[in-house]
């Protein structure tokens, strides 16, 4: 017997893996100067990822019982949605960054892109998501990016794009 979704996680996984080991070779050699290398923690999540993929794939070609838990095709849709939006929030947010770092006002180029574009996925995230109380949707995806860009300036001293 297999489990049919274990096989197609795991299988999906090891691609997510591949993926990310593709991302690291294209950042190139680091500079001998650096203790640790910039993608130290990239190969560390790529690693477990591979690992966890074929785990999941070899349990589920061992699995003793036929197990199909699929999804609904609402919920497929909505994941996959979410998985769009989120490429495309990524999209916005570099896009943002580049066009606020070039009209040179400071309070544009310093966390606006971020904070716009986090605030746009998580209000088309949430309506996706289910909910449908506008001021708890505006509250979520005003707060949410809020706390996260005050703490990445103040704690961190990071500038988010």
């Amino acid at each position: 017997m297999r489990n049919s979704t274990d096989i197609v996680t795991g299988l999906l996984t090891i691609g997510v893996s591949a993926l990310g080991a593709w991302g690291i070779v294209l950042t190139g050699e680091p500079s001998d100067a650096s203790v640790v290398e910039p993608t130290t923690f990239t190969r560390a999540i790529v690693t477990g990822l591979f690992i966890f993929g074929c785990v999941q794939t070899w349990m589920g070609f061992r699995a003793k019982r036929k197990i199909n838990y699929w999804p609904s095709r609402t919920v497929i849709k909505k994941v996959a949605l979410t998985v769009v939006l989120f490429f495309c929030y990524a999209c916005l947010t570099v896009g943002l960054s580049n066009l606020f770092k070039n009209t040179g006002v400071l309070w544009l180029a310093d966390n606006m892109a971020f904070w716009i574009a986090t605030f746009l996925f998580l209000v088309t995230a949430l309506l996706v998501g289910g909910r449908r109380k506008p001021l708890e949707i505006v509250l979520v995806a005003a707060l949410v990016p809020s706390v996260i860009v005050f703490t990445f300036s103040r704690f961190f001293l990071i500038t988010l794009p």
